[in-house]
């Protein structure tokens, strides 16, 4: 199986979360795509989609006077460069979630949609069924891949999020990553104090 670093889209628009959503898709329109990663700072905060722009107009809220950070999907659900295709489709379809992006060093470097997913799991399938029908692969075996393809694509797999914490005793704040509810980090990285989760990261 592919990796996501080696399916993902590497060009991801980036804004600040103080950005309106009118500005916002705008630039969505214009660069044609279908969601837009919010950041506060150095840190990706959350995700922008065509379907939170839409739920807001159902809200009967204003694009020019809403700011992203107010209708983004938050904490970020988020894969690994190195994460197998199969285990992001899991996750994907467990958390009913169309895009993830990919976070290395907590900077997003790509993302990946449900098509790239489809896509990608189709030809796996076309290239089993290719081998079986050219006398390459026996039915035995081909049952036996197949099996396994479903296998992985069910299994279960960690969920991540990223989380913007704040030493309560040196002030350092920082993104950590929590994997199926638990947070990796369980001190400050710079002081192992105490930290807690903080709603304002700066700007």
């Amino acid at each position: 199986m592919l990796s996501a670093k080696q399916i993902m889209n590497p060009v991801v628009i980036e804004l600040e979360r103080g950005t309106l959503v009118s500005s916002a898709a705008d630039i969505m329109v214009k660069r044609h795509v279908g969601s837009v990663i919010v950041t506060a700072g150095d840190y990706p905060v959350g995700i922008l989609t065509e379907t939170d722009i839409a739920k807001m107009i159902s809200a009967g809220k204003s694009p020019i006077t809403t700011k992203v950070e107010e209708i983004m999907s938050s904490p970020l659900f988020s894969t690994t460069p190195d994460a197998d295709m199969t285990q992001i489709a899991n996750t994907m379809t467990s958390n009913k979630i169309k895009k993830m992006p990919v976070v290395e060093h907590q900077r997003v470097i790509g993302i990946i949609t449900q098509t790239d997913i489809v896509k990608h799991i189709l030809r796996v399938c076309s290239h089993i069924h290719e081998e079986y029908t050219k006398g390459k692969m026996n039915s035995i075996d081909f049952a036996t891949c197949s099996a396994e393809l479903y296998s992985q694509v069910r299994s279960s797999v960690d969920s991540t999020k990223h989380w913007h914490m704040r030493c309560t005793s040196c002030g350092h704040q920082f993104l950590a990553e929590e994997r199926d509810g638990k947070l990796l980090v369980e001190a400050c990285p710079k002081c192992n104090g105490q930290i807690e989760y903080d709603p304002t990261p700066p700007l």
